[in-house]
């Protein structure tokens, strides 16, 4: 296991006790993974509002029945830190992703995680208003893809998406973290939703690429007879004479969601120190190694080895995990019955 001195500060996101752990086109304007902001509400929807300030950045949630919303922060007010605010359906699980530099080559795609405790998510609830604060997102490519050295440190196969979220500690009583074993929307659970995937590598992110010959026409990981906004437009199919689909939309929305479960110390060790190099649940995307599915023993064995070679990426652990200790063995644990 390997982690990139990048990402130390990261690791202090889980108070463990431990050491210091779609491109639609045609006639149809897109609207996901685009300028487009959205509102979907009626009068009848409870609403709440997410806000806090990031500077110009699209703001992008991506909701549990297909609904999506988003808004640009503002850059406009002076002596401002670009303030945004963005109304969601009160009990609606959606997630949220920020990008910095949109339609520039240094455009840089930044999925947002939550914490609280020992709970982490990209997946949220809220009831009643929330104020995210400030959020620091790096802003632009990163520029070890451009150039060596330095070797890219954030984004470390260059597809212009950070490899792992920026996770903001949440303290109000009206924000829900969702935990979960399966989520539509997130169907590799990398933590980045699907609609910025890229299944047919073609360099496009699904929701900006054709999809129109799918079963999922905006890419956001929900079949269409069960996506309320099956084109991520902005309206709803109910209403929408250029809706790509003519299906029947009665069952839009009702398609089971999630299986929740608890997530073990394990795994979260796993998704926030090991994931950015072997891969969520220990399952590389990159030219470094898998380690799911080792023997126990082994990865314990090769960890502490390679955490004492100061040579090795695992050195900048700084000594964590150069013994054995509970965090480690919950490590090897999970990823050997992965």
């Amino acid at each position: 296991m390997t982690l990139s001195h990048a990402y130390k500060g990261f690791i202090d996101m889980l108070p463990l006790n431990k050491p210091k752990l779609l491109a639609i086109s045609i006639s149809v304007l897109l609207a996901a993974c685009s300028s487009g902001g959205t509102d979907q509400t009626t009068e009848d929807d409870a609403t709440y509002s997410l806000k806090g300030t990031v500077p110009g950045t699209l703001i992008e949630a991506f909701c549990e029945d297909g609904r999506y919303f988003s808004t640009h922060s503002d850059q406009s007010a002076p002596r401002s830190r670009h303030p945004f605010e963005l109304e969601l359906p009160v009990g609606l699980s959606c997630r949220l992703v920020m990008t910095t530099g949109e339609d520039t080559p240094d455009a840089l795609v930044t999925p947002i995680g939550f914490s609280r405790q020992e709970k982490s998510s990209i997946a949220f609830k809220g009831s009643d208003d929330v104020d995210l604060g400030h959020v620091a997102l790096v802003l632009g490519a990163d520029p070890g893809c451009s150039f060596v050295p330095p070797a890219p440190t954030y984004d470390l196969d260059c597809n212009g998406t950070q490899d792992v979220p920026v996770y903001l500690k949440i303290e109000s009583d009206g924000f829900e973290i969702i935990t979960s074993v399966s989520d539509p929307l997130d169907d590799d659970r990398d933590y980045l939703v699907d609609a910025y995937e890229d299944d047919d590598k073609d360099g496009i992110p699904n929701c900006k690429d054709d999809n129109s010959g799918s079963n999922d026409y905006d890419g956001d990981g929900i079949e269409n007879e069960y996506d309320v906004d099956d084109d991520n437009d902005g309206i709803l199919d109910a209403e929408d004479d250029e809706d790509y689909s003519d299906e029947d939309h009665d069952k839009a929305g009702s398609a089971p969601i999630f299986t929740n479960d608890e997530p073990t110390m394990g795994r979260l060790l796993v998704a926030t120190q090991c994931a950015q190099c072997h891969g969520t649940d220990g399952f590389s995307r990159t030219e470094i190694d898998s380690i799911a599915g080792e023997e126990r023993s082994e990865l314990l064995e090769e960890t502490i080895e390679d955490a004492n070679k100061p040579g090795e990426l695992m050195g900048f652990h700084g000594g964590v995990y150069m013994r054995l200790t509970p965090e480690l063995e919950a490590i090897a644990d999970y990823l050997s019955t992965q």
